[in-house]
């Protein structure tokens, strides 16, 4: 929605894109913390963006099913 948004008001474009670097900034100084290897900070990086979209994707997808009543059984095909 923010992406949505900042395009029609240079407010909320500010906005979004100083949290999306904040984002960044804090990602990579926590990786740097976990190791000083460049490699692997920028793996770690990229770790916790992907944590971070699949879990929210996943609560998105979850108000979506309570909402319009959908089971969370998940289909198994063993």
């Amino acid at each position: 929605v923010g992406g949505m948004l900042s395009l029609f008001f240079k407010v909320i474009f500010c906005l979004y894109v100083s949290v999306i670097a904040l984002y960044f900034l804090l990602a990579f100084v926590f990786a740097l913390k976990a190791t000083k290897n460049l490699r692997e900070v920028l793996i770690l990086v990229w770790v916790f963006i992907s944590i971070h979209l699949s879990y929210g994707w996943g609560y998105w997808v979850g108000l979506w099913k309570i909402m319009t009543g959908q089971s969370f059984t998940a289909k198994v095909n063993r």
